[in-house]
């Protein structure tokens, strides 16, 4: 599973995941109990998508 993290701050914590490592993070979360009280799921926006892509396409 490879992903992101970043710790915002004391309570916010980010993590930048492919949807299947994102699936598999959240039922292994709620399945040990993981202590959250708030999640949010932001998807990439079209900056993130281009800047995806074209890094890509240069790596060829």
């Amino acid at each position: 599973m490879e992903r992101t993290l970043r710790q915002i701050n004391g309570h916010i914590v980010e993590i930048d995941a492919t949807p299947e490592d994102k699936a598999a993070f959240l039922r292994r979360a709620v399945g040990e109990g993981a202590p959250f009280e708030d999640l949010d799921m932001v998807p990439p926006g079209l900056d993130e998508l281009y800047a995806h892509f074209l890094a890509e396409r240069i790596s060829q």
